[in-house]
């Protein structure tokens, strides 16, 4: 591959990432303008398969386990499975977060 020239795969993940920040940004965007607006579907943004990649791809790689006891490098082995389980799971409703362990 030429020198200085972005992978083709890159450049259209780039280009999904920007995409999700517009949705996100319409959505403040609209609730900035009407106080009164009030939001019943954001929840489709958090089971989205991109917005839980890009979520997972800025997790601390040097963070302590969660409560569930799962380390960020044993979820990432089968990253896409288990991200596709975790968007299926909260669209069924079937997810629930463990709770918060205060340290």
């Amino acid at each position: 591959m030429p020198k200085g020239n972005v992978p083709p795969d890159a450049r259209l993940r780039a280009q999904h990432r920007e995409r999700l920040h517009d949705a996100l940004a319409h959505v403040r965007t609209a609730a900035a303008q009407d106080t009164s607006l009030r939001c019943t579907t954001l929840w489709q943004h958090v089971y989205d398969l991109d917005r839980l990649r890009e979520t997972f791809s800025h997790l601390r790689k040097d963070g302590a386990v969660g409560v569930d006891a799962v380390h960020w490098r044993d979820y990432e082995v089968n990253l896409e499975a288990n991200l596709l389980d975790l968007s299926s799971r909260w669209r069924r409703g079937a997810y629930h977060a463990k709770p918060v362990r205060r340290v």
